[in-house]
C-alpha cells in the first residue's frame, strides 16, 4: 500500500492554494503564510513573520482587534468565511481593501495555533456596489415615472371634472348675462336682480373649484402650515352653525350639542374648513327637511366631532375610496362636486394629527367621526 504523502499534501495545498493562508500563534504573531496571502498584502516573507497579525489590518482597528483576538483565544471555534461584519485589509503600501475571512483554531501540544483563510474581495465589493447604484437608478426612474404618472392622472382629471363642473356655472353665467341686456326698464329691476344673483352664484362655484385644487396643490407642497390656538370649540361651532344656513337646502335643520371641556387647542382656521366641507357634503347629499347633527365632546385626552346627516348614504365599496382625489360615488355622480372635498378633509385632518372614521349606509345617512388628542 502506497503511504500518504501527508506533510508534502499539505506543503503543497499551502502554497499553491488561490486564497491567502496564515497561520498565528497564541501570542496572535504570524509564524507562517502562503505565497498568495503574501501577493494579496504585498509582503515577502521576511517582512511580515513574526509581525502581530494587527500589521495586516487598518490601524483605527487594531485596539479592537487585540481584544476580539484576545477573546478568540479563551474559546477557540471555526469562524465560516464571510460570517460576522465587514472586514479591510491593508497592504504595505498602506492601501485598504475589503476581505473575507474564516478562523480555524487547531491544537499542538500545549499551545493553540489560528488558520486564518484570507480571500481578497475588492472585484465583488465593486460588482456590488455597481448593482447597489444601478437598483437605485432604477428606483429612482421608477418614482419618476410615477410621479410622472400620477400628474398625468392628475391632470386628466381635473381637466374632465373641470371640464363638467365649470360647463354649468358658465353656461348660467353667460344666458344671466346676455337676458340682463334685455331688462332695461325700471320695472324690472327684480329680474336684473335675479340675474345677477345667478352670475354672482356661478362665480363663486367657479371660485370654490379653483380653491380646492390649489388647497390640493398647497398641501402636496407641504405649503401648508398648521398653526395652534387656543379657542372655545363650543362657541366656535355655534358660529359656524349660523355660517350653514346661508349654505343649506330648503328646511335642512342642524341641530348642536357639546360635553365635556370647551377650551382646546387646535388650528381654528384648519378646523373651520374641515366642519364647513363636512356639513356641506352632509346638507348636499341629503334632500330637503331633513336634519343633521354635528356634537362635540372634549375629554382630558380626546377632542371628538361628529357630523351626521339623513342622506343617501354611501356604499361599502365606495368607502374604500371616498378620500382618493376626484372620486365620486356611485349615488353621488348628478350631484355637483370635485371630489376633493374628503381628500382635502383629511390632509388637513392629518396635518393637526387627527384621525377621521366614516359610519356609513346606503340610504341611511352618513356619521364622520374627526378625533384629536389634547
Amino acid at each position: 500500500m502506497q503511504e500518504k504523502p501527508g506533510g508534502q499534501l499539505f506543503e503543497s495545498i499551502f502554497n499553491h492554494a488561490t486564497i491567502g493562508i496564515l497561520v498565528t500563534n497564541s501570542s496572535g504573531r504570524i509564524i507562517t503564510i502562503n505565497k498568495f496571502g503574501l501577493d494579496i498584502f504585498g509582503y515577502t516573507e521576511s517582512e511580515i513573520v513574526g509581525k502581530p497579525v494587527e500589521a495586516l489590518i487598518p490601524k483605527r482597528f487594531h485596539k479592537g482587534h487585540v481584544h476580539e483576538r484576545t477573546s478568540y483565544q479563551d474559546e477557540p471555534t471555526t469562524r465560516e468565511m464571510g460570517a460576522g461584519r465587514d472586514l479591510y485589509g491593508t497592504r504595505k503600501d498602506g492601501t485598504e481593501f475589503p476581505v473575507e475571512v474564516s478562523l480555524s483554531p487547531f491544537k499542538s501540544e500545549d499551545e493553540t495555533f489560528v488558520f486564518a483563510f484570507v480571500i481578497d474581495i475588492t472585484v465583488r465589493k465593486k460588482i456590488e456596489a455597481s448593482e447597489r447604484n444601478y437598483q437605485k437608478k432604477v428606483s429612482e426612474i421608477l418614482t419618476s415615472l410615477r410621479k410622472e404618472k400620477e400628474l398625468t392622472d392628475l391632470q386628466s382629471n381635473f381637466i374632465s371634472m373641470a371640464s363638467h363642473e365649470f360647463k354649468t356655472p358658465l353656461t348660467t353665467i353667460l344666458s344671466s348675462a346676455a337676458l340682463l341686456k334685455k331688462y332695461t326698464e325700471k320695472e324690472q329691476q327684480s329680474k336684473r336682480v335675479k340675474h345677477i344673483e345667478r352670475i354672482e352664484s356661478g362665480v363663486k362655484n367657479i371660485n370654490r373649484i379653483l380653491n380646492d385644487f390649489l388647497t390640493i396643490n398647497n398641501v402636496k407642497a407641504a405649503n401648508l402650515q398648521v398653526s395652534y390656538s387656543e379657542f372655545d370649540l363650543e362657541e366656535f361651532i355655534l358660529t359656524i352653525k349660523e355660517e350653514f344656513k346661508f349654505l343649506s337646502k330648503k328646511n335642512q335643520t342642524l341641530h348642536y350639542s357639546h360635553s365635556g371641556e370647551k377650551m382646546v387647542f387646535l388650528d381654528a382656521e384648519l378646523l373651520k374648513n374641515i366642519l364647513s366641507n363636512l356639513l356641506t357634503n352632509a346638507s348636499k347629499f341629503s334632500d330637503p327637511d331633513t336634519v343633521i347633527e354635528i356634537n362635540s365632546h372634549c375629554t382630558t385626552t380626546e377632542i371628538s366631532i361628529s357630523v351626521k346627516d339623513e342622506g343617501y348614504g354611501i356604499s361599502q365599496q365606495d368607502q374604500e375610496h371616498i378620500f382618493h382625489r376626484f372620486f365620486r360615488g356611485e349615488n353621488a355622480l348628478t350631484i355637483a362636486g370635485t371630489g376633493l372635498g374628503l381628500h382635502i378633509v383629511r390632509n388637513y385632518i392629518e396635518l393637526m394629527r387627527g384621525k377621521i372614521q366614516v359610519e356609513s349606509e346606503l340610504d341611511r345617512g352618513t356619521e364622520i367621526i374627526v378625533t384629536f388628542k389634547r
